[in-house]
């Protein structure tokens, strides 16, 4: 199943269907969609389902985070 929009703290991630890839909007620091953080993004499906994922980090070796291009 594919999710139909994405979007995390940082902004939208997937806008109908497509991977966003220009977060030039957003102004984040250099390095903030390469470097291990915790994430947490909410998504909805063509059929309503809701997705709530969190990814635990900064608890080195049991959580290191993820990029946001994971």
């Amino acid at each position: 199943m594919r999710a139909k929009d994405v979007i995390g703290g940082a902004g939208l991630l997937v806008h109908h269907g497509t991977p966003v890839a220009d977060w030039s909007a957003e102004q984040l620091r250099s390095g903030f969609n390469t470097e291990r953080h915790p994430r947490t993004m909410i998504g909805t499906t063509r059929g309503s389902a809701i997705w709530l994922v969190t990814v635990d980090g900064r608890n080195p070796p049991v959580s290191l985070g993820m990029t946001s291009r994971s």
